[in-house]
């Protein structure tokens, strides 16, 4: 089988793995992990640089998007159980009951 991370950028993998075991906070507060990233490893891009010049290296992008930082985060916690926060287990308790709430009203816009 595969690696299920093979898809993701090595770089942004281990780093992400990084940061959500040196700074437990990253783990429940995607907010936190993503400046967390761009201000450690895109330093060059954030110390000393105007906000205007920080949109203008995104728009080019010449920095790794906030998207793939999360959905990283995600995917490392789904295999990885130290790495999850303590928000993970209600996150997937919740997600149980959406998925049975949608099939319901998936049943009920077909009769």
């Amino acid at each position: 089988m595969k690696d299920d991370l093979e898809y993701f950028d090595h770089d942004v993998t281990g780093n992400v793995t990084e940061l959500l075991k040196s700074i437990p906070d990253t783990r429940d507060d995607d907010l936190r992990l993503v400046a967390t990233y761009y201000y450690k490893y895109h330093q060059n891009l954030v110390k000393d640089k105007s906000a205007l010049d920080f949109l203008k290296a995104m728009a080019q992008g010449r920095i790794v998007s906030s998207d793939l930082i999360t959905r990283t985060r995600r995917k490392l916690q789904e295999h990885n159980p130290e790495l999850r926060g303590t928000k993970w287990k209600e996150r997937q308790h919740r997600q149980s009951a959406v998925r049975q709430e949608v099939k319901e009203v998936s049943f009920k816009n077909s009769i």
